[in-house]
């Protein structure tokens, strides 16, 4: 089993990619490009409009995953693992790149770290409805060598312990044949098949057992039995294999997401609606070989970029708690994502003669205060702000400075800020520069201020520490100082 770890947009040197060299690209390519056109493209966090780059490509429906170049495998803004039969692809974050350059840096600790740190993101931000990295369940071991065995740990760890203290059974519709009626005859089928052939006697009926043997036990066996072929760790093996051995009465058959849609549960088992979720999760992205063993090909990857946008909305909307509401003057508020319902303009058809509003303002954080009035629009972007210091413009791009402007035009609002991750280990976060435009150049209108955040968002163990640091209290040391620099983009009230 090989490994491969890669960076978001970083390329591996071509000695690294062996699969490329053994001739594998085209069958990975595939399997990406099929898991690509199935990704789930109605949720807002999936959804992401074309580059600009890309807007007139004519192949613009290729996976976004994976592509080589010079040789090797370039990694896009996705990060997890993927699994293509012996090979095992990590990508990383950006933001831990250095750390990798570093003489006499360990991988395997740098995995564990980075590892933590995408399943805090991603269960904070809710991409994950797993009970694991807030403080109310266990965390995975650092010896984990990837994020999708670390997932399956928080999974395997967190469905052990609720099939030991509250066993799913559940009433299973059957339709059998017997000679005493049980439940509700099956009346068209017990003419054609029983009374029409001579077996008066024999009835056909449909019934309910309470039975363990259902489908959401199945479906739990089938995903455990795909991700043990999957994982290399034997102490996670081992945790599998206890769940396998608690369902060892179900039935061993074959399931797929759809089989997860039919599953309906109440609300005195909220806990199993988190192992149903988990489980269509992994019963999307793998594809086991033609005997069903074992998984071969698996894909599980987040999107950064819209993994950071929803990790500092939440630390927002927990800072916004924070404050002081009094009904005379109330404080800050967070708007609903995507619920402005503004438009930059307004088009008219020549041809069809109808007006429609066009370009939506749609804003990753709006802050709004009723009394006194105030509007301040943030905007995430994962970006390295250090490719871009060469141009004079604190980092900035062009693009992102003209998409502020429109908010601020489109609102009629003066203050907008830029949010951008901070890079390296020793970086923190940190209020680069406050940008000052006034529309229409001279013309009359209040000022526009553009304020430049750098934002970190990760956490590393440092061996100085004396005494050592925790990593609950690394955690809030840096969501701490991201607060504090909610408190200084928000005008205080008067």
């Amino acid at each position: 089993m090989s490994t491969i770890d890669l960076f978001e947009y970083s390329p591996c040197d071509a000695g690294d990619a062996s699969l490329i060299l053994k001739g594998r690209w085209k069958g990975l390519n595939d399997f990406l490009q099929g898991v690509w056109n199935e990704r789930p493209q109605t949720e807002a966090r999936y959804k992401r409009e074309l580059e600009p780059e890309h807007e007139n490509d004519e192949d613009n429906g290729r996976q976004r995953y994976l592509k080589t170049e010079n040789g090797g495998l370039k990694a896009h803004r996705f990060v997890g693992t993927v699994c293509f039969e012996d090979i095992t692809i990590n990508i990383w974050p950006r933001v831990f790149r250095s750390q990798s350059q570093s003489p006499g840096q360990d991988m395997g600790t740098l995995r564990g770290v980075m590892t933590r740190n995408m399943l805090y993101w991603a269960s904070k931000a809710e991409y994950l409805t797993l009970h694991s990295s807030n403080g109310s369940g266990a965390r995975p071991p650092v010896d984990i060598p990837n994020f999708f065995e670390a997932y399956i740990w928080l999974f395997a760890n967190f469905t052990r312990d609720l099939l030991a203290r509250q066993p799913y059974w559940q009433y299973q519709p059957e339709i059998e044949e017997g000679e005493v009626l049980r439940g509700r005859l099956e009346m068209n089928q017990y003419l054609n098949d029983c009374l029409a052939r001579g077996r008066w006697h024999r009835l056909v009926y449909e019934h309910e057992p309470f039975d363990f043997d259902n489908l959401l036990n199945r479906i739990i066996k089938r995903t455990c039995k795909l991700a043990q072929g999957f994982c290399n760790s034997p102490s996670l093996k081992d945790k599998l294999g206890e769940i396998l051995f608690e369902l060892d009465e179900v039935e061993d058959v074959s399931c797929t997401v759809r089989d997860c849609d039919r599953v309906h549960l109440n609300r005195m088992h909220t806990e199993y609606q988190i192992v149903l979720d988990n489980c269509r999760m992994i019963l999307a992205q793998c594809q086991a070989d033609n005997s069903g063993r074992d998984m071969k090909r698996f894909c599980f990857l987040l999107p950064m970029d819209r993994l950071f946008e929803e990790y500092l909305r939440v630390l927002a909307e927990e800072y916004l708690r924070e404050l002081p509401q009094t009904a005379s003057a109330p404080n800050w508020s967070l708007e609903e994502k995507n619920g402005s319902g503004r438009h930059l303009a307004s088009g008219y058809d020549v041809a069809t003669r109808k007006e429609s509003n066009c370009f939506s303002l749609i804003h990753d954080l709006l802050f709004k205060r009723e009394n006194p009035p105030g509007i301040v629009i943030a905007d995430a972007k994962w970006k390295d702000r250090r490719k871009n210091l060469a141009s004079g413009n604190f980092g900035a791009s062009q693009s992102d400075m003209y998409q502020m402007v429109a908010y601020a035009h489109g609102r009629g609002c003066t203050e907008v800020r830029l949010l951008y991750p901070a890079m390296g280990e020793g970086s923190g976060t940190t209020h680069v520069a406050t940008l000052t435009t006034k529309p229409g150049g001279e013309s009359t209108g209040l000022p526009i201020k553009v304020q430049i955040h750098e934002l970190k968002i990760h956490w590393i163990p440092s061996g100085t520490n004396t005494p050592p640091v925790s990593e609950q209290e690394m955690i809030d040391i840096v969501e701490g100082d991201i607060r504090n620099a909610f408190k200084s983009m928000l005008p205080p009230l008067p």
